[in-house]
């Protein structure tokens, strides 16, 4: 591994570092010719290196036709569409009349005040040193002109497609700054690596800026580097200070788009970028960008997109590169361990159910089915009510018993579908919030605090949490046996592999890691999480670590860590 020469130099193997420089001695020295030069190379000249970039530049014969170079030899496409400064400018106005919008190229738009280098924008680059996926190409054409969210399943090459628009920005706009920003420091490192052996920028053209990097180098770092792998919050904050020039960016993507919401970094860094430059070519990218309509809608608001691109995993052009996959739904019973716990605690909530009875909500009747949702439509429903408009003792009895209820029916949930450990530390953080209030505790924490159910209760989980042979949920129990089970046929068939388990808590997967560890040394797990503490002040992994368990997975190495 390199060692970087500054704060913000990015750190390589030697051997990716060997790759970028013999990339870029080869191929991108030659990125400047005219297309007439390109389009007179041989086809045995195309090519020479793996890694190096394919071309497609524009024709000679027609101004629509392009010629893509590739490993596998030349092959013509018809595409409609020009480069827009190369497009005259009265062919896009009639076919757009008086056409403005915002984040796409128009004739009509005022003229960017970048530096474009005009022989590198007569053509634009498409890498092949990966597979070429159609889709994947579609889009990046899309993606050069107008400001576009993408959204494509996890594993489909959203990196890919962002490495090739900055790429091709890098070219055109030979002055101005392309900038990648992503959530969280692990995923800024790993979109540098990704980048970089996508299209080889040069080395000494980048910079990755995050908190950590000192104000004085992030500021040297823009004043002698182009390309810009940080945090949100580093951007937002560089530019309020002053440190970064938003008009000297001509290109921004953004990774985990769905973020770009309210007060969100994201927003806020489009915004103060548009304030002073308009002429900012935007990408977003996300697995997952909303949940309805209206989540996906605020998004696309608050980052200036003017065009989607969506697939999903039944879209006939992903399906070639999908692999199959098998889904077995289990269906387990609770077992009688957390039977029990499940009736006993519904006495303690059919104790707070009982004063608002009198509401006759459905949504309030059976404290095995009652849900946080419904406690807070029921809720909202009354409020809507006359009674609760006429009647203020009642609106406060009512919202008082309501809010422990709520409390009470999410604790079921995790019992219900988590298991014991998420369920007690649910209970044991509402007993303390409690207990802790300012003053005197309210009449309904105290009868919370002082029923004889909910004592027996929290002195049975108690024990049950301190017994380490207490399986805390019959679905771990399942999922160990499946684990075990997978682990050793493969070593009958003297196969290598590695499972992966999610969990929605990190109780749970503590709980999971737990199990496994008595199949030692046939099975060595280990728990994978943020860097972020949980709310109980449990220490999260550094970046080291995570570093070194995902290549000791990945590579194989053994460096005492587990196998799933």
């Amino acid at each position: 591994m390199s060692e970087p020469s500054s704060e913000f130099d990015v750190e390589i193997d030697e051997d990716d570092l060997r790759q970028i420089d013999f990339v870029e001695q080869e191929a991108i020295s030659n990125l400047q010719g005219t297309a007439s030069t390109l389009q007179s190379q041989s086809s045995n000249q195309i090519a020479s290196v793996s890694s190096q970039p394919a071309i497609i530049t524009q024709s000679s014969r027609s101004p629509t036709t392009y010629i893509r170079k590739s490993n596998f030899g030349p092959s013509t496409t018809s595409l409609n569409r020009t480069l827009p400064w190369l497009a005259p400018s009265s062919s896009i106005t009639a076919r757009n009349p008086g056409q403005q919008v915002k984040g796409r190229s128009r004739a009509n738009e005022p003229p960017t005040h970048h530096f474009i280098d005009h022989d590198a924008a007569k053509s634009w680059i498409y890498p092949t040193n990966v597979s070429f996926r159609e889709y994947q190409f579609n889009i990046v054409q899309r993606a050069l002109f107008d400001n576009i969210l993408v959204s494509l399943p996890t594993g489909l090459g959203k990196t890919f497609i962002a490495a090739t628009v900055m790429f091709n920005y890098y070219r055109w706009f030979p002055k101005s700054k392309i900038v990648f920003v992503a959530p969280t420091k692990p995923l800024v490192t790993q979109q540098v690596e990704a980048c970089f052996k996508i299209c080889g920028v040069p080395y000494s053209h980048t910079a990755q800026l995050t908190g950590n990097v000192q104000k004085q180098q992030r500021a040297l770092a823009y004043e002698e580097r182009r390309m810009f792998y940080m945090t949100p919050q580093t951007l937002s904050n560089d530019i309020k200070s002053g440190l970064c020039d938003p008009k000297s960016i001509v290109c921004l993507v953004i990774d985990e788009a769905h973020r770009g919401t309210g007060n969100y970094a994201y927003t806020e860094c489009v915004s103060l970028i548009r304030k002073k430059n308009t002429s900012v070519r935007i990408l977003a990218l996300s697995a997952t960008p909303g949940a309805s309509v209206e989540a996906v809608q605020n998004v696309i608001t608050a980052l200036c997109i003017a065009r989607v691109e969506i697939r999903i995993e039944a879209s006939l052009d992903l399906r070639p590169y999908l692999h199959p996959r098998k889904i077995e739904v289990v269906t387990l019973a609770l077992g009688q361990e957390i039977e029990e716990l499940r009736d006993l605690f519904a006495k303690v909530i059919q104790h707070f159910l009982d004063p608002v009875r009198q509401l006759n909500d459905p949504r309030l009747q059976n404290p095995l089915n009652v849900s946080l949702y419904g406690v807070k439509t029921a809720r909202d429903s009354f409020m809507r009510s006359n009674a609760a408009r006429s009647n203020p003792v009642l609106k406060f009895k009512v919202m008082a018993y309501l809010g422990v209820v709520g409390s009470l029916a999410h604790a079921m949930s995790l019992l219900t579908y988590h298991g014991i450990q998420p369920f007690y530390e649910k209970l044991v953080d509402l007993r303390a919030e409690y207990e802790s209030g300012k003053g005197k505790p309210s009449k309904t924490k105290t009868e919370l605090l002082n029923n004889k159910d909910f004592q027996e209760l929290m002195t049975r989980l108690q024990i049950l949490v301190d017994n380490p042979n207490t399986v805390g949920h019959p679905k771990l129990d399942r999922a160990a046996s499946m684990i075990i089970d997978h682990f050793l046929q493969m070593e009958d068939q003297g196969q290598d592999t590695r499972v992966m388990v999610f969990a929605q808590y990190r109780s749970s997967a503590a709980e999971l890691v737990r199990q496994l560890r008595r199949q030692e040394p046939i099975i060595k797990p280990t728990v994978f999480v943020g860097q972020a503490s949980d709310t109980r002040g449990g220490a999260g992994m550094r970046q080291k670590e995570q570093t070194e368990v995902l290549h000791s997975l990945v590579d194989g190495a053994d460096l005492g860590y587990p196998k799933v």
